[in-house]
């Protein structure tokens, strides 16, 4: 009987021995994790991935909600290039559904957009009807397809972190697959247009995002130093007029341009 007892007791302190293991080690695992986000030394308030949607300066139109604006008519792409779809994309918060197909045809360079299924249509009208804008790009060779080639270099999601913007958008240039990529403006002591993080690691397989359906959020800085301080935020409050115009200027090639994306009747409305 008293074999049987302490052999109880041995296996319960085994058990607390065991508990007490796993939880140092998700204490260290957290430890870690957040070592590994302050590495760069830098101070930032994150907008939460949720309402990346939202940007710096309410840059993004709601097309539910504000159908008139300009921006909710599907532009002509035609001539253009993926990069300018991308550009009229992030410019509304709607999630239009979007297939990007590719054809070879010599006449015209890489990139350039041949037909595209619908122009000059609601944004609300294609959401409501759930239908695809389906965008034909000529793709002769030096476009890498993810899909197909998922093992490429250019495949592998680059860290773009304390890099500029324009080095996503060359990356996405180079691919033929469309990935979903978001942009959001925070306050951070690093300088205005500096990425600061990404919601999906450096290294991850482009496939792998677009089997999952992921958006990769890219965090911006907007040039305006974080803190917790109401003092500092007090001071900082005269120039939140300057950080603004700064933070519309992080976009190297971001703003729109009134005669691609409206028609000349609808110039006056566009620019107000």
């Amino acid at each position: 009987m008293a074999n049987k007892k302490w052999s109880k007791k041995k296996i319960n302190r085994t058990i607390q021995i065991i508990l007490i293991i796993i939880i140092i080690l998700l204490l260290l695992q957290n430890i870690f994790l957040i070592i590994r986000k302050r590495n760069n030394k830098d101070v930032y308030n994150v907008i939460d991935i949720s309402s990346f949607k939202c940007l710096q300066n309410d840059t993004m139109v709601d097309c539910l909600k504000d159908d008139s604006n300009s921006r909710c008519l599907v532009p002509n792409f035609v001539g253009k290039s993926k990069k300018d779809v991308m550009k009229w994309f992030r410019s509304i918060s709607n999630n239009v559904d979007i297939e990007i197909k590719y054809v070879e045809n010599e006449d015209y360079k890489d990139g350039i957009i041949l037909e595209q299924s619908v122009v000059g249509v609601k944004v609300k009208d294609l959401l409501d009807n759930k239908t695809k804008i389906v965008i034909t790009i000529v793709n002769n060779g030096s476009l890498v397809d993810c899909i197909k080639n998922s093992n490429s270099s250019k495949c592998i999601l680059p860290n773009f972190i304390n890099k500029k913007k324009s080095a996503v958008d060359k990356w996405l240039d180079e691919i033929s697959t469309y990935v979903n990529v978001k942009y959001v403006y925070v306050d951070s002591n690093k300088d205005a247009g500096t990425i600061i993080d990404q919601s999906i690691d450096g290294g991850a397989s482009i496939k792998d995002i677009l089997n999952n359906n992921e958006t990769i959020v890219i965090y911006i800085s907007n040039g305006k130093k974080a803190s917790n301080n109401s003092n500092n935020n007090n001071s900082n409050s005269n120039n939140n007029d300057d950080n603004n115009n700064k933070s519309t200027d992080l976009d190297e090639d971001g703003e729109l341009d009134d005669e691609f994306y409206v028609q000349d009747d609808e110039s006056i409305r566009w620019a107000d």
